[in-house]
């Protein structure tokens, strides 16, 4: 099964009462429900959009959850579900090259926005006359209508019916769209006479709610939720209103936004401002990557694939445990596996029979004394014992450095339950389409370790090739790529753990310390967006503008490729990272020395 990160399992594409077919129930959700503002913050593929659809009514009443009902009841608000269209910024981009004013560009796009919310608006009553207003007398429909198509400013000729309206708006939308070469061409202003221009759905949408609950007699009933998903790819000055909305008090909106993991420089300037908004009293922040971080929502995911496709239930019996990644009570005792294992390193590898002398433990008997030495030796590098001897054939010390076995499938490391529920950082959209691939080639009771390898590999490899490819522009660097900066990272990470000295804890995590190297900086937001970066141990931060500073690790599925143990452990400065790298380069390469970071060597 060929998996498709841009386009494949992406709710944008999906409507909401399809989402709401195979949609699971998560703390998330339940957090995004409740009566106040949130800020919904993540990665691609971590489910924002599926959330924010899922508040809809069409999603909520093709729910067939046992939660469904209780839900909807509790529910407060009616969601009005407004996805970033990228024509705000296409729009935008289209006419900053021209010498015209600013007043017109801003015009255009603003006019791009209010037409969005507006048809969303009315999609959103006519799901609610559709799903919760049954049978309404139509004369109360045509009177919404006649008001809103005197506050839309729309023509006149409208019919009074929901339908018609949303008709007219898209019309002129498509009309505004034939004015824009035409003002190109002449710079007169002329075409921004119309008054539809200086609509602002700041003040539009709360006349509109209050007027449809008086009509339908709702006037103490739900309030409006306004959903604006994708807020990375929206307008500068609509970033701005909708942070400055967070401190909203009417009594009839509510506001849900989703973002990436950094919120950008314009967002600071308002929260931070004497007047911005405050979390818990203003709003509620959810960090999707902290929320995914137990193995609870991928296990429930899992298994409602394996039910759709009609296999067992039985997660560990269906996929297989790997011992090497179980957290718990380990075995000790002599002739258990991980006993053999230290033995095996230990025959081969001298800095491991070095590490062992310098904590008492007798390398011809390598059984643990205490308690204590059980938790602070042997189960700290358990990992590192286990994917040290995996990949080190024997330890030359004249070359003070391993000798690694030749390149094969790495079957025994990267299979099983416990890697599959890792391997994605609790991302929806890489886990499915992973279970998916491996299912597709599993026609028995349980399925083998190599097809889940295979598997993994190949949406690794996807993965990796998706960020390669991502777009970048960089201004300050020629030579730097963010495959380039990936596999400096990857291979550093590697030498810690398979290179001269045995460390049960080596370094897997890097803190941005490069504050004035704004190529480097867009390679990490970019990378943060993508899912390729996670945010570590950053909770004490409520949300984050800038990346100094912040301590990140590589997403799970580069990990395969570098031979690395799925674990966090220590952190490194990235600058020392480069310094290093670039010293060893040097060394075993004089005549041709690298160019990807040298503009950061000093």
């Amino acid at each position: 099964m060929d998996v498709n990160f841009q386009t494949s399992f992406n709710a944008r594409n999906i409507e909401p009462s399809e989402i709401a077919e195979k949609f699971i129930f998560s703390p998330s959700f339940d957090r995004l429900k409740n009566n106040c503002h949130s800020i919904i913050l993540g990665a691609r593929g971590c489910v924002k959009t599926t959330l924010m659809k899922m508040l809809t009514l069409p999603a909520l009443y093709n729910w067939n959850d046992p939660k469904a009902k209780e839900f909807i009841e509790k529910i407060p608000f009616f969601a009005v579900y407004i996805p970033t269209d990228i024509s705000w910024i296409l729009k935008e981009d289209s006419i900053k090259y021209n010498k015209i004013s600013d007043a017109f560009k801003e015009s255009i796009s603003k006019f791009a926005v209010n037409t969005n919310v507006y048809e969303s608006l009315c999609d959103t009553f006519i799901n609610i006359l559709k799903y919760e207003l049954i049978d309404q007398e139509e004369d109360k429909e045509i009177e919404l209508c006649i008001n809103l198509i005197d506050r839309w400013e729309l023509k006149k000729s409208t019919v009074p019916k929901l339908p018609y309206v949303k008709e007219a708006l898209m019309k002129r939308r498509d009309d505004v769209t034939k004015i824009i070469p035409k003002y190109l061409l002449n710079k007169s202003c002329e075409v921004l006479n119309q008054d539809f221009f200086y609509l602002d759905y700041l003040t539009s949408v709360p006349t509109v709610v209050s007027i449809f609950k008086r009509i339908f007699n709702l006037n103490d009933s739900k309030k409006f939720a306004l959903c604006f998903d994708e807020l990375e790819f929206a307008p500068k000055w609509l970033k701005r209103d909708l942070y400055e909305c967070l401190r909203s008090t009417n009594q009839n909106l509510l506001y849900k936004l989703s973002s990436s993991p950094t919120l950008p420089k314009e967002v600071e300037d308002v929260l931070k401002s004497e007047y911005g908004a405050s979390v818990g009293n203003d709003f509620d922040p959810i960090k999707m990557w902290e929320l995914q971080s137990n193995n609870d929502f991928p296990i429930k995911i899992i298994q409602s694939l394996l039910s759709i496709n009609g296999k067992s239930n039985n997660l560990e019996s269906y996929f297989g445990s790997n011992f090497r990644f179980i957290k718990g009570t380990e075995t000790y005792d002599v002739g258990s596996h991980y006993i053999n294992e230290i033995k095996e390193l230990i025959e081969k590898d001298y800095s491991f029979r070095e590490f062992l002398s310098n904590y008492g433990i007798d390398v011809n008997n390598p059984l643990p004394k205490t308690e204590e030495q059980k938790v602070s030796v042997y189960r700290k590098m358990k990992p590192v014992v286990y994917f040290r001897n995996y990949f080190v054939k024997e330890f030359v010390v004249e070359n003070e450095r391993p000798i690694l076995k030749p390149t094969r499938k790495h079957v025994d490391l990267y299979s099983g339950l416990e890697v599959l529920l890792n391997i994605t950082d609790g991302n929806p959209r890489w886990l499915i389409g992973l279970i998916n691939s491996i299912l597709s080639r599993s026609k028995s009771s349980k399925v083998d370790p190599s097809v889940q390898y295979d598997e993994i590999i190949k949406v690794s490899d996807r993965f990796i090739n998706f960020i390669k490819n991502t777009p970048m522009n960089f201004s300050h660097s020629e030579d730097l790529t963010m495959d380039g900066f990936f596999d400096l990272i990857g291979k550093y990470f590697q030498n810690e753990l398979l290179g001269k000295k045995f460390q049960s804890e080596p370094i897997s995590t890097f803190t941005f310390d490069l504050k004035e190297s704004p190529d480097l900086e867009l390679i990490i937001e970019k990378a943060l967006l993508q899912g390729a970066l996670i945010l570590v141990g950053n909770e004490k931060e409520i949300y984050d503008f800038e990346i100094n500073n912040k301590r990140f690790k590589l997403s799970y599925l580069y990990y395969p490729k570098y031979k690395l143990p799925l674990r966090m452990n220590k952190q490194i400065k990235l600058s020392s990272i480069i310094k290093e790298s670039i010293s060893e380069e040097k060394k075993s390469n004089k005549d041709n020395q690298p160019k990807l970071f040298n503009d950061y060597e000093n």
